[in-house]
């Protein structure tokens, strides 16, 4: 383990210089723009790959060696006095760049909206967009089609794409026609039903269908939740062939869901359709994939969709007009081709003594306790090259008994699956280690940590106003959007002008705008401010201009291929 203090050139990354934007948010984090040669510890662990016990050949060959995952911490001071207190830090783990030949193959099933409402250049454009994706997958892909109006329909299985097999998928949205009736829930519940049933080489239309439950099987169905979970099927007299390449670990397995309304038909209501997707991703195993959706215009329920990609572990993309809906599928689409890791955990075992105060964040966590000594895993969800995740915590600092010592506060490590090597994949660890003075001078927070906290003051004024605003009290949520945009503007940073803390001053003046009148915020700000919390919370662009701070090398430059090639 190195151990970083004042010498700023000792830490290496792979990326030129990022804007003091992008250090906090997307790429690779500079050492200025942490702050490193004025007041920040950084800390930097060593990586490994753990041996596997069984690895499935996949696909092309992969890389003898890969730039490693990183684990960072970096903590609020770097010295603090020795009485008992809080202290926050950072704790960080960072994806490689890696080479764009250098990737896992793509499970991907695209559900796809074709009421009467997409009628016209919104069908075309979305079938447009999806034509130019089969442009970049590959033979180790596989792509599954589903469309959904008054009734679902499974216009292509998982099919590899190939040049047999993107004919077929070409000539299946050639079929697509607008039609009556939004039964989103049937269409979703039929895209993950194909992850269950793997590769097929031909969509077939007269495939018979079936009813299914899923989940607890010992509930009856309603009549609407029937309605519902009607699922394309092989017949049960014919087994499904199974594909060697379904039985890899290293793959990268995604639902897309694209609407631009509510729901008519099927599960209606947000907790039922919610209860209902997450029964059917459980129901997937160790096939089970994330769920993106992508609301077009005015008309769908960014609550609704924000719900399916919470429990998916994927993105809600806001896409305000027909002109962006190349750029937000590419720039999806660059995400899911660049994945470098999976079921990635950031580790923070305490010494003890040091007891955690606080977790400031939406990544699902856990705290345990052994002996006195605590420690904290967080759920870091997937990463592609590049991305970052940092998680600010705060600890609670014991009484120190002796003046001018240094203090380890706790080791930080990470572990994930990296699915280029098809590997577990460790980092770390690294020591916490603070100085302990009798006297200590007025220190500046340490600009990293304070970036990070103020991201996360804007995600949670983001959540708080959004929840008042749906309950009409459009008032007090731009209240909490003022006092938040305040706040950052008097910290030390937003005086002096921080980029980070500027940009995140503009998404919270931006969403108060469209907080003026209830129809602007319907139509508008109910879904930028949804799509914004939950972009800052994952550190991922999400479509937005706001969240384009968080892009990476891949998916700026797929969705601004995706923007000049996808024209009306």
């Amino acid at each position: 383990v190195r151990l970083y203090y004042s010498v700023a050139r000792a830490v290496r990354f792979s990326q030129p210089a990022p804007t003091p934007m992008e250090a906090t948010a997307g790429i690779a984090t500079t050492p200025e723009a942490m702050g490193v040669e004025e007041n920040g510890w950084v800390l930097e662990g060593p990586s490994e790959l753990m041996p596997k016990e069984e690895v499935v050949a996949m696909g092309p060959a992969m890389p003898a060696s890969m730039p490693a995952l990183r684990v960072e911490a970096a903590l609020e001071r770097p010295s603090t006095t020795a009485e008992a207190h809080e202290l926050a830090a950072v704790l960080s783990v960072v994806a490689p760049a890696v080479d764009s030949t250098a990737r896992a193959p793509l499970r991907l099933v695209a559900v796809l909206d074709k009421s009467g409402s997409m009628r016209g250049d919104k069908l075309r454009l979305v079938q447009q967009t999806m034509r130019f994706m089969l442009r970049h997958l590959g033979e180790q892909d596989q792509l599954g089609l589903v469309e959904y109006a008054g009734k679902a329909k499974v216009l292509a299985p998982l099919t590899v794409c190939d040049a047999d097999g993107c004919a077929k998928l070409d000539a299946a949205l050639t079929r697509i026609r607008p039609d009556r009736g939004t039964n989103l829930s049937g269409g979703l519940l039929q895209g993950l039903a194909l992850h269950r049933k793997g590769a097929s080489d031909a969509a077939d239309p007269d495939t018979s269908m079936q009813q299914v439950q899923f989940g607890d099987t010992s509930r009856r169905l309603s009549e609407e939740d029937a309605a519902a979970t009607w699922l394309a099927l092989t017949p049960p007299s014919v087994e499904a062939p199974v594909n060697p390449a379904d039985l890899e670990e290293a793959v990268v397995r995604s639902t897309f869901l694209f609407t631009d309304g509510l729901a008519t038909e099927g599960i209606r209501e947000k907790g039922d359709l919610c209860t209902a997707v997450r029964r059917a991703l459980e129901e997937l195993g160790d096939r089970r994939c994330t769920v993106s959706t992508f609301g077009f215009g005015t008309d769908h329920s960014a609550s609704v969709l924000q719900g399916l990609a919470e429990i998916g572990g994927g993105i809600y993309s806001y896409v305000e007009s027909e002109d962006q809906i190349g750029q937000a599928f590419g720039e999806a689409l660059g995400g899911l081709l660049s994945t470098t890791h999976q079921n990635v955990q950031l580790s923070l075992k305490l010494t003890l003594g040091v007891t955690l105060a606080r977790v400031c964040t939406d990544f699902a966590y856990e705290c345990s306790e052994e002996s006195g000594v605590q420690t904290v895993l967080v759920e870091a969800a997937d990463l592609f090259a590049e991305e970052r995740r940092d998680i600010l915590v705060v600890l609670k600092l014991p009484w120190a008994s002796g003046a001018d010592t240094d203090q380890v506060l706790g080791q930080l490590s990470t572990r994930a699956f990296s699915v280029v090597m098809s590997r577990f994949e460790t980092a770390g660890p690294v020591d916490l280690i603070v100085r302990r003075q009798a006297t200590v001078h007025a220190l500046e927070s340490n600009p990293h940590v304070e970036r990070h906290r103020s991201r996360y003051l804007t995600t949670e004024a983001l959540s708080a106003a959004n929840q008042v605003a749906r309950q009409g009290q459009l008032a007090e949520a731009r209240r909490i959007l003022s006092e938040a945009a305040s706040k950052l503007s008097a910290s030390d940073l937003g005086a002096h002008g921080d980029s980070v803390i500027l940009g995140l001053i503009a998404s919270l003046t931006d969403c108060q705008n469209d907080l003026r009148d209830q129809h602007q915020y319907r139509s508008v700000g109910d879904k930028k401010m949804t799509c914004m919390t939950m972009a800052h919370t994952q550190q991922r662009a999400m479509n937005l201009e706001a969240t384009d701070i968080y892009g990476t090398t891949i998916t700026r430059s797929m969705k601004s291929y995706f923007q000049s090639s996808v024209t009306r």
